[in-house]
């Protein structure tokens, strides 16, 4: 069976029920598709065998006459998909418990994706942007798209919780960044330095403020004219055309996605869930390398600590590699990561080391750029 993570992204998965809907089946142009769709799904981790079957070993080893290998045990388990497997690997994949319980999870990959674990289902527990939360100055058209406005799976550690996810692919993501960081340096560390000179120059500089906030709005402009077919490169880099002032560019649509994952996922799905965010985001995926796009996006969730793993942004191996323990010695399910896996910062820390400035000037800067797209408290 596959696990009810990833049923429930198919959208033909009963969270209520635990098992495929009879009624979203039905409703598909699949002749008798409950039925192709296998048994009920299982939770992650369930194990499934002890021993390869004949067919398995034999596609896992060839028939190269490793006898030795196809008759070794070998636990077979039910396993997940990225997102959820990346909650676990934040050590985050059930309320209430764990390191980073409560901490929204942000992975800052190909697209920017947002991951909060909730008590049982309830649609209130998810955001929905209500009329009137952005003042204008960013198309609606970067929020409304069917993916980003939320979903809910199962959990993939913690039985009858489940996990509100938001993801947004039209603002580019990882892609997108590395095309405008381009234009600003040639290196990663490179493009991090000129990031932070952008912001502690904009925190005494209102030209270079300004600069950024208008680079925002033009690249929400640009990216919401999009349509799915489109180049997100050639968008971004047509919104880069003639910029003065590359640095700021990067540092605008840094900011800009952010906002856009706060304000489609909410600091309400975290108070209407019971699991407030406690001023700390878990960021994973690539991006999470840079302190700059941590800050980011702590800037953005109106957070003031953001934890990641030490060694590698891959949070959902991990989560996998646990969950696959799991299944065999059930008490290696933890959620709390021995220290050396996790690190915390304080941004407003960070922030004033990194530009010279003090937190508030720091502060009151991103106030400035954040203003009219962030989410209303």
């Amino acid at each position: 069976p596959v696990d009810r993570g990833d049923a429930a992204g198919t959208n033909l998965y009963d969270l209520r029920g635990g098992d495929w809907s009879p009624v979203l089946c039905a409703g598909t142009a699949i002749d008798e598709l409950r039925g192709k769709l296998g048994p009920p799904p299982a939770p992650a981790g369930t194990l499934l065998a002890k021993r390869l079957s004949p067919w398995a070993a034999a596609r896992l080893f060839g028939d190269d006459g490793t006898v030795e290998a196809r008759t070794l045990p070998c636990a077979v388990a039910v396993g997940s998909g990225d997102n959820p497997c990346s909650l676990v690997g934040c050590f985050a994949s059930a309320p209430g418990e764990g390191a980073a319980s409560g901490a929204v999870s942000v992975s800052l990959g190909t697209s920017d994706t947002a991951c909060l674990a909730t008590g049982p289902w309830a649609s209130e527990a998810f955001a929905t942007p209500e009329p009137g939360a952005s003042d204008g100055r960013l198309p609606r058209s970067l929020l409304a798209e069917p993916c980003g406005m939320g979903n809910a799976l199962p959990s993939a550690a913690a039985r009858g919780a489940c996990l509100a996810m938001a993801c947004l692919t039209r603002t580019g993501g990882a892609i997108a960044r590395a095309a405008v960081g381009r234009s600003v340096a040639a290196s990663h560390d490179a493009v991090e330095r000129e990031a932070w000179a952008t912001v502690a120059k904009a925190a005494t500089n209102d030209e270079t403020l300004d600069s950024i906030v208008v680079a925002m709005d033009r690249f929400a402009n640009v990216l919401a004219s999009m349509r799915p077919s489109d180049d997100v490169v050639a968008a971004v880099e047509r919104a880069t055309e003639g910029e003065a002032a590359p640095g700021a560019a990067y540092v605008a649509l840094a900011l800009l996605q952010a906002a856009c994952l706060a304000l489609s996922f909410g600091a309400r799905a975290a108070k209407s869930s019971g699991s407030g965010g406690g001023g700390r985001v878990f960021v994973t995926g690539g991006g999470s390398r840079s302190r700059f796009l941590c800050c980011a996006v702590a800037w953005a969730f109106g957070a003031t600590t953001v934890q990641r793993l030490r060694q590698s942004g891959n949070t959902a191996g991990l989560g996998a590699a646990i969950i696959a323990s799991s299944a065999i010695a059930p008490e290696t399910l933890t959620f709390h990561p021995a220290p050396e896996l996790v690190e915390s910062f304080d941004v407003p820390a960070v922030a004033a080391a990194e530009t010279g400035n003090d937190s508030e000037a720091v502060a009151h800067l991103i106030d400035r750029c954040l203003r009219g797209i962030s989410i209303a408290p």
